[in-house]
């Protein structure tokens, strides 16, 4: 593949030569079908983040990318959970969305103002998922039950474009 990839966490690899690979999947055909699965799956979900670079506002990329990473932390760890590690910077945060870490500071900001999260020191919690799922436009994605805390107040505001966009607040685009 004509990509890098850095590790945020520590992790075992076991390089194995491509030879070797394709010999265990013919003798291993479950097993090749279910890394084909896998692989399908980040495909299509790294192609829905890069897509979404050009055409969606800075607070829904960053949505989009905390909720992504949010459910790949928490498919390691308990599934009810609202408060994962995800040990990343408000720069790696910039360079995966395509925005300036002083972007990203002002909307995370302004995200935590309307109680929608929680990010620092790598420390992720969700405070509102259904504001943040919608906000990021990933409402078919499982979601725990909302905490008993929220009274169910939407303060996104539609951005009258006729499609189902929104924002944080009048004044970001």
């Amino acid at each position: 593949m004509p990509c890098t990839v850095e590790a945020l966490t520590d992790l075992m690899v076991c390089p194995m030569p491509r030879h070797s690979l394709m010999r265990f999947c013919q003798q291993a055909p479950n097993v090749a079908l279910r890394m084909a699965s896998l692989l399908a799956a980040e495909t299509i979900s790294d192609w829905r983040l890069l897509g979404g670079l050009g055409t969606r506002t800075a607070a829904e990329r960053i949505a989009r990318l905390l909720l992504a990473l949010y459910h790949r932390q928490r498919q390691r760890t308990a599934p009810d959970i609202s408060d994962v590690t995800l040990p990343i910077s408000q720069v790696l945060i910039a360079d995966a969305t395509g925005l300036t870490p002083v972007h990203v500071c002002r909307t995370l900001k302004e995200m935590r103002t309307v109680g929608l999260l929680s990010f620092a020191k790598g420390h992720l919690r969700v405070l509102d998922w259904m504001r943040l799922t919608e906000l990021a436009e990933m409402s078919d994605t499982a979601t725990p039950q909302p905490s008993s805390n929220q009274d169910g107040s939407l303060p996104l505001k539609n951005n009258g474009s006729g499609c189902d966009r929104y924002r944080l607040s009048e004044s970001h685009p």
